[in-house]
């Protein structure tokens, strides 16, 4: 999705040298998702260039910081690039997972991605890339606090959360404990703008990206939306096949 919105004029790109047009869009996008494992994808996903560490997108902390104290901390802490975008016209992209809009988030035009309950593509997703499960040993991992080398994430190694459970008895099983144990996934979203399932249909997100461009009084580059789309079909082609989508 956040793939999908850099290709709107407006939306700063997370990538400096593709912002400065040193390197292309479709270059850039053809050196994501580039990961021998789905267990690893996190370390080869789409990532800003922020360093805005002051926060969590998952958990409650930093949900205290003021505008006042946000702007202190961007200063202070933030990446030179990040720095540039926001003394620029371009609008910064950024992403949370939970229910609570950061103050200094609240006025921003925020966008709602869901999964419909019992959506098979979202449990499908999550078990093969974020909590996957090992049918061999009955354990289950925590992708996003496993303190593995390629971890974009820093903070899977400073709060070292547990990120190995388990034995389970199956798949089924692990699942539900996710589902009660994370609070990153139990959180309800009101008026989504859009759904997983959705992205799976060109159209509908062509559709929207356009919407959304109007909305910014600006414009998208819809050859770099189809790339970004065929390259993330085409990576996700195992997970996908053979997914009942009816239900």
């Amino acid at each position: 999705m956040c793939a999908a919105l850099m290709t709107i004029d407006a939306v700063a790109h997370w990538c400096e040298s593709v912002e400065n047009k040193v390197e292309t869009y479709v270059a850039w996008t053809h050196r994501q998702w580039q990961h021998n494992s789905t267990h690893y994808w996190l370390a080869h996903e789409p990532l800003h260039e922020w360093n805005l560490r002051f926060f969590s997108r998952t958990f409650p902390r930093g949900e205290d910081v003021t505008l006042a104290d946000y702007n202190h901390l961007v200063e202070t802490s933030a990446s030179s690039y990040f720095k540039k975008v926001w003394n620029s016209d371009k609008l910064v992209l950024d992403f949370i997972h939970k229910s609570s809009i950061p103050a200094w988030w609240q006025q921003s035009y925020i966008i709602k991605l869901d999964a419909k309950q019992n959506c098979p593509l979202h449990k499908r997703l999550l078990l093969s890339k974020i909590y996957p499960y090992d049918a061999d040993t009955g354990m289950g991992m925590f992708m996003m606090d496993h303190p593995f080398p390629q971890n974009p994430s820093a903070n899977a190694r400073i709060y070292n959360n547990p990120y190995k459970f388990g034995p389970f008895d199956n798949e089924d099983h692990w699942y539900e404990f996710i589902w009660q144990s994370d609070p990153r996934l139990n959180f309800s979203i009101d008026d989504p703008d859009l759904y997983l399932d959705d992205l799976l249909v060109f159209d509908k997100l062509e559709n929207f990206i356009a919407a959304t461009a109007h909305n910014l009084n600006s414009r998208y580059n819809p050859d770099d939306l189809k790339l970004v789309w065929d390259v993330w079909i085409n990576k996700n082609k195992n997970i996908l096949q053979n997914l009942d989508l009816t239900t």
